[in-house]
């Protein structure tokens, strides 16, 4: 598993340019577009740690749960776990490649 900068990461000086996200003194990353949406993009990219996190403990949970509910509910709703258990594993796996 490739390793990332530990959270909590955090938006700095959203005032000015380059807008930076941190981890405590390090910076993570700079945005340095004129876009009016550089902020949301940096509170976006300051949660990439948390998110991360919450989205492994819902696989994790649902990969236990999954098949319990999969088979206590219609096929539509299993077809649905598949492709968020899917989508989830994917973005888990772009992460740690």
């Amino acid at each position: 598993m490739s390793k990332h900068t530990p959270g909590p990461w955090s938006v700095c000086d959203v005032a000015t340019m380059p807008v930076e996200i941190r981890a405590g003194k390090a910076i993570v990353a700079r945005i340095a577009s004129g876009s009016q949406d550089r902020h949301a993009d940096a509170r976006l990219i300051a949660a990439a740690p948390e998110l991360l996190a919450a989205l492994r403990d819902l696989h994790s949970a649902l990969s236990d749960v999954g098949f319990r509910f999969a088979s206590a509910t219609n096929a539509r709703d299993s077809i649905v776990l598949d492709k968020a258990m899917d989508d989830a594993s994917a973005v888990i796996a772009k992460v740690q490649s």
